[in-house]
């Protein structure tokens, strides 16, 4: 879920009016009092024609990352995305199948970062403590163990450049 404290910690690493006539599309979860506060920064939610787009914990759904991403690329200019990743620091993607069908992917945080700046956009990984809630945790230190646990996740900033 995209929080208040997930707009604060934006808004710190973003310009004054940054939102103002804004066009955001969500998707995932956008919290009442997020959705409030973006409302009097002066955004319009739900534009399918997007300037930013809030993308929260749906990528590990998704059986094609690369096609979505690539996606959500072209659509937006400013992406703010976060989802579980694999705990490790290569550039590595876990695919999920039943029978012929992708299910799912575990993507390592460069993975994701990779394929991003391979559309032409610029990451800044927002690693703050501010944003952990519910057990879930965004500022873990990497350890190379290859797992993924739904409440170790990232979150990222980033815009076309």
């Amino acid at each position: 879920m995209f929080t208040i404290h997930h707009l604060h910690v934006c808004l710190e690493n973003l310009p004054p009016n940054f939102f103002k006539d804004k066009k955001v599309l969500v998707l995932g979860t956008l919290s009442k009092d997020a959705r409030v506060h973006l409302e009097s920064l002066g955004a319009h939610l739900n534009c399918p024609n997007c300037d930013v787009m809030i993308h929260v914990d749906l990528l590990h759904n998704l059986g094609h990352l690369e096609t979505h991403l690539a996606y959500m690329c072209k659509r937006a200019k400013y992406i703010f995305l976060e989802t579980d990743v694999l705990d490790t620091d290569q550039n590595i993607c876990t695919k999920f199948t039943k029978g012929p069908f992708v299910v799912g992917v575990k993507p390592s945080a460069s993975y994701i970062e990779n394929c991003l700046k391979n559309h032409g956009f610029s990451t800044t990984l927002i690693s703050d403590a501010r944003l952990n809630h519910d057990g879930i945790c965004y500022d873990w230190p990497v350890q190379n163990t290859f797992e993924c646990h739904s409440k170790q996740r990232r979150f990222w900033i980033s815009n076309f450049s």
